[in-house]
């Protein structure tokens, strides 16, 4: 999966460090006046709509800055608020109506045994979206006493997994030690009907690592599971059969796009067949709809927008999706790049401390006079 990381890490303009959080060496921008767009990547591009959303999340979720380390609130600010103007897929969410609807009845209907909803699909088709429209439904809908929601990707810490669904199924973790969690969480289901939602899993070893701790009361409890690949949804089959999502048609891919950019505006008569073009070449994958909103949404010129619907390419989906978030990362001003790949260092859903990611900055000479990075 190409990451922050990998967008520099063959660079002449890098040096090695010791990455404290993977406990390999890494390669780090070498200078704070680095200047070089991210390099076009050949291997497969998948994960993205987790790892954009997870960095969105992360950053509007950051703790205070550390006491410490002072002079980086404009840094911190800015960097944020150009991660979090990148548009949302949940704000707009086209096409998914019918596909809410149904995993809703799999919820609430069937057999009262625990049951295991898989929604599945390659990278970008919504999965993370459409499984988190349909745990938000249940806020107000009052059919499950416990609600917990946890990213699980590739490389999945044990403990961190229970101490997240414990946190939100009791509210709060002191004096629990680590290896008590299991079956503290297995305690505090019992004779409940939860929902449990397993995002973003790999493989179906993360499902039997957990799955003692969650008890089988005959009520009506279900666990969810995003995944990509099909064997594993397969094999995690309880009752219900997978979910596989679809591809956005191209009238769904223009309405998505057309709400992106122009909101509640009309889109005005001379971009419209450019548009309809853009929206054909995303292949209907709402991630790279959104993404290509956030590039075109700030330049509504004919020229270029027949430019991104005409790009030869386009043909290949990696080559799009990268290249649009090369356009993102060429927005930052050159002095907060080093501080955005920085994020490379951490691992994938790790919640990553503001005061780390400074500090990192610093040790390695990316700042400026006056308190800039």
């Amino acid at each position: 999966m190409a990451k922050v990381g990998d967008f520099y890490s063959s660079s002449k303009e890098t040096k090695l460090i010791d990455n404290e959080y993977t406990g390999e060496k890494t390669h780090v921008p070498a200078t704070a006046s680095t200047q070089r767009s991210l390099p076009s990547v050949d291997e497969e591009v998948v994960g993205l709509e987790d790892d954009a959303e997870s960095i969105i999340q992360q950053l509007t979720s950051l703790p205070s800055i550390d006491d410490e380390v002072v002079g980086f609130d404009d840094d911190a600010k800015s960097i944020m608020q150009h991660l979090t103007n990148i548009p949302s897929i949940n704000e707009e969410v086209v096409g998914f109506e019918a596909d809410t609807k149904s995993i809703i009845q799999q919820l609430t209907g069937g057999t009262k045994e625990i049951d295991i909803v898989s929604i599945v699909g390659m990278p970008g088709l919504g999965k993370t979206t459409l499984a988190r429209k349909v745990f938000n439904h249940f806020i107000d809908n009052k059919h499950f006493d416990v609600r917990a929601w946890c990213s699980i990707s590739k490389e999945y810490s044990f403990m961190k997994v229970f101490a997240e669904i414990l946190k939100q199924v009791i509210g709060n973790l002191d004096d629990i030690k680590d290896e008590d969690m299991p079956d503290k969480l297995r305690k505090n289901l019992m004779r409940k009907r939860y929902l449990i939602v397993l995002d973003d899993v790999w493989e179906v070893k993360a499902w039997e690592d957990f799955r003692l701790s969650f008890p089988q009361d005959e009520n009506g409890s279900r666990i969810v599971v995003t995944t990509r690949d099909e064997e594993v949804a397969r094999q995690l089959k309880h009752h219900s059969n997978p979910y596989s999502l679809r591809f956005l048609t191209v009238d769904e891919s223009w309405e998505l796009l057309r709400k992106k950019v122009f909101r509640k505006e009309i889109c005005p008569p001379e971009l419209l067949k450019a548009g309809l073009g853009v929206a054909k070449n995303c292949k209907g994958l709402p991630l790279v709809i959104v993404l290509i909103a956030g590039i075109i949404g700030k330049q509504r010129e004919v020229s270029l927008w027949h430019q991104v619907a005409n790009d030869s390419s386009s043909h290949a989906l990696e080559d799009q999706s990268m290249k649009t978030i090369e356009s993102s990362y060429d927005h930052l001003e050159d002095h907060l790049k080093p501080c955005l790949l920085y994020m490379g260092l951490f691992p994938e859903d790790y919640k990553i401390p503001v005061s780390d990611l400074l500090k990192l900055c610093t040790k390695h000479g990316h700042r400026k006079y006056g308190g800039s990075i």
